[in-house]
């Protein structure tokens, strides 16, 4: 039929336009193309590990591919490939100062994160964005393994760290640092970490810090616990520490909840069973809480973060005409 006549048309000037393209674009249009109309399919997550491989070997880069992989992998975590993981992350410190890093880290499984490698990586993080360049380049080469399978780092460090200002820095003790970590989500903890020589954040124990401060700005309290059991000597030293971090993480949650899981309340706030009931009574009287009697759940006094209102911006309306022009691209 005629149709079918112009649709085999079609197709030939398609495939000769295909051929003439280099395989580069090819391969990087294919992807774009996977990711823009169906990032949720799990068939495409190969195609996606390889773009990681191919942007590695060219010196190229693709937030938007990347992070769907990362997701593709919240769905399929059997399928996860650390290396690749490592990959993203490693590309995502090359676009510093965009916020690529954290991007990627937040859709991460925690057991991940707590491998070395991960670990590492999240240092190399924190030295970047506080401008540590001495320390990111001590530590960088102290895992070779991880950065140097990659192209294009080193110049892409120094390109970032071109626009940065030197610092000034003096000696602060151990302990003044600790009780910074208190402080939270006040921003002492990096304000410190300013005037603490390189030479001292390189030892373990600062090392170790700056771990859980990252775990903290990120919400991760599980990982925070976790790591902060393995260092008791460095904590158990400032008393009220334990405390100071429950207020924390109570305080966060009540941001981002309005109805809040007792199981994700005793990880916040690392407790369980008489001393976690001890805790909910103390914010049920003086904090506003509300203990569900169907699930013991626990409702959060509404604030306007946890629940917030919807501003209507008559400005803004979109006439039908222009979904309609969506309906195609869709099909």
């Amino acid at each position: 039929s005629r149709l079918s006549s112009l649709h085999s048309n079609e197709s030939i000037e398609r495939k000769k336009k295909r051929e003439m393209e280099s395989p580069k674009e090819q391969s990087s249009y294919t992807v774009e193309q996977l990711v823009a109309v169906n990032p949720f399919n799990p068939e495409i997550l190969p195609d996606l590990e390889n773009y990681v491989n191919e942007q590695v070997t060219s010196q190229t880069y693709s937030l938007d591919a990347n992070l769907c992989l990362l997701r593709l992998y919240q769905f399929e975590p059997e399928r996860m490939n650390t290396h690749i993981v490592a990959r993203i992350l490693v590309k995502a410190l090359m676009a510093m100062p965009a916020p690529d890093f954290s991007l990627c880290l937040f859709l991460i499984p925690e057991r991940v994160q707590m491998e070395e490698q991960f670990k590492t990586l999240i240092v190399l993080s924190h030295y970047l964005e506080t401008g540590r360049f001495q320390q990111f380049w001590d530590e960088a080469a102290k895992n070779p393994h991880i950065l140097e399978a990659v192209p294009g780092f080193e110049q892409a460090i120094q390109a970032y760290a071109s626009h940065l200002l030197s610092l000034s820095y003096q000696k602060v003790p151990r302990s003044v640092l600790a009780e910074a970590l208190m402080a939270m989500p006040a921003p002492d903890f990096s304000l410190c970490l300013f005037l603490i020589p390189e030479r001292v954040q390189m030892e373990e124990q600062f090392k170790t810090l700056i771990v859980l401060s990252h775990y903290l700005e990120t919400g991760r309290f599980q990982q925070f616990w976790d790591e902060a059991a393995k260092n008791p000597h460095i904590l158990e030293a400032v008393p009220g520490f334990e405390q100071a971090i429950q207020a924390y993480a109570s305080h966060l949650l009540s941001l981002s909840y309005q109805k809040v899981p007792r199981s994700v309340l005793a990880e916040a706030v690392n407790m369980d069973g008489a001393s976690l009931d001890k805790f909910i009574e103390h914010q049920v009287a003086n904090s506003g809480w509300i203990v569900a009697k169907e699930d013991g759940s626990i409702v959060l006094p509404q604030n306007e973060f946890n629940h917030p209102e919807l501003k209507k911006n008559t400005g803004e309306n979109v006439s039908l005409e222009h979904i309609a022009r969506i309906f195609p691209i869709l099909g």
